[in-house]
């Protein structure tokens, strides 16, 4: 059975934990910066706000971000949509990412934005199918696996 549940400081590690089963994620995000440091500090953030999705007890994906508050009005940057290998094009990120939209919305969400690797067209194709729309691009922003890579932003309007 499927829960999702709001992620704490503490569970950090296992989301870690997570990238590590597939070795080719985990080499991957940590080319981005996200070491196992860098998870314990995003995730003791007084802005973050996470969700993780369990199957019998099991972490098998999470949305990790920060919630921007100005004024009364908040915005989420979306920083990572993480899936099992094994769990993959079974509908999980997007029951996280509509779980997190559903959520923030009752705190008034005006929108939420990311950045994404141009070469990372599995994401890029999620985003345009959950109703993103590309505004811009940076140029060589990611230096992944000895490239610079363009990044792609994204912005999807909630409370219009």
């Amino acid at each position: 059975m499927l829960k999702i549940k709001k992620l704490i400081s503490a569970d950090f590690i296992d989301c870690y934990k997570l990238l590590k089963i597939y070795n080719r994620d985990l080499v991957y995000f940590r080319s981005m910066g996200w070491s196992l440091q860098q998870f314990e500090k995003q995730f003791s953030k007084n802005i973050f706000y996470g969700l993780g999705i369990y199957e019998n007890k099991n972490l098998q994906g999470f949305i990790i971000g920060d919630l921007i508050k100005i004024k009364n009005v908040i915005d989420y940057e979306l920083l990572i949509i993480y899936i099992s290998i094994k769990k993959r094009e079974l509908g999980y990120a997007t029951k996280l990412h509509n779980d997190i939209q559903l959520t923030l919305q009752k705190h008034q969400l005006n929108k939420i934005y990311l950045e994404v690797a141009a070469n990372n067209t599995a994401a890029i194709n999620f985003y345009l199918k959950n109703g993103y729309e590309k505004l811009g691009v940076r140029k060589k922003y990611y230096f992944i696996n000895n490239n610079k890579i363009d990044a792609y932003t994204f912005e999807k309007l909630i409370n219009e």
